[in-house]
């Protein structure tokens, strides 16, 4: 694991996605920290942090798009596939290295505070807080990054659908409030939900017959709960995108809250795509 993450660090620096990484979250914060609270003269560096966390929708599929694909062109996966080697420690160490990249900017970025400091009082246990919170939300999404890297054997495609997820998870608390809260809306959504997983269960098995199955496991209940007993089915799709919602977990780190159930849901979610990740290389280990 520990090779896998000194060569996937070697591997940034030595090309430029590393250094746009670093520079592109350090410039939103910088620009958000001047605009909140210079120019707006707001003491809240809080607030300035947590307005730079849309650079995860442009960042995170850059940093990620390249983990596989690479691999894949040099053959060095199949290589990877010969030996007998945990695929697990492979993931492992390419998450651990974005990790890497993920805290230097954020360590770097204390010095805005530092100067801030010197013209007024901030609160440092908020400060901190929000840090945790930003550091947890990139972490989460960075391994959904990772994942569709791993999913996906084409880098462009992989980074375009990433931007799409994070940015539907950004959009999810909005959206949940205009969408109506029929039973008839929740099923359709269930239904394309279902689609979707079929579509992931297909990529990675290539079995039509079991994406099947897997999007009946979904469709099924749903359609019978809808017929037998429908106001269980309204207002779902509004508490489920409100609860996925990778963003609006963010919002209680901002206002010095250490939320537990928040920080699980990250570690969580971070847990489910390293593993799906996983089970992705495994599924193409023998093909």
């Amino acid at each position: 694991m520990i090779a896998f993450w000194k060569r996937e660090c070697r591997g940034y620096f030595q090309s430029l996605v590393g250094y746009i990484f670093i520079a592109g979250v350090l410039c939103v914060i910088g620009a958000n920290t001047y605009l909140t609270c210079l120019a707006g003269r707001i003491p809240s560096y809080e607030t300035a942090l947590a307005s730079s966390a849309l650079v995860f929708l442009l960042m995170v599929p850059i940093l990620t798009m390249r983990l596989f694909s690479e691999d894949r062109k040099d053959n060095v996966l199949l290589f990877f596939y010969s030996l007998p080697l945990r695929l697990g420690s492979l993931v492992l160490g390419k998450y651990l290295a974005l990790l890497t990249i993920l805290v230097i900017p954020l360590v770097i970025s204390v010095v805005y505070p530092l100067v801030l400091s010197a013209f007024g009082t901030l609160s440092v246990g908020i400060i901190a807080s929000t840090y945790l919170g930003f550091f947890a939300m990139g972490a989460a999404l960075l391994s959904i990054g990772l994942f569709f890297a791993a999913l996906l054997e084409n880098q462009v495609a992989a980074s375009a659908v990433t931007f799409i997820v994070l940015l539907a998870s950004y959009l999810m608390p909005t959206l949940a409030a205009s969408i109506p809260n029929s039973a008839l809306v929740s099923l359709i959504s269930l239904a394309v939900l279902a689609l979707i997983f079929a579509l992931i269960w297909f990529l990675l098995t290539r079995s039509w017959k079991g994406a099947l199955i897997a999007a009946a496991v979904v469709c099924v209940p749903a359609c019978l709960v809808y017929f037998l007993y429908p106001a269980a089915l309204e207002g779902l799709l509004s508490t489920l995108m409100g609860a996925l919602s990778v963003y609006s977990r963010f919002a209680s780190f901002e206002e010095g809250i250490l939320d537990l159930t928040a920080l699980i849901y990250y570690v969580t979610l971070t847990a489910l795509m390293l593993f799906l990740t996983v089970q992705v290389l495994e599924s193409r280990r023998f093909r």
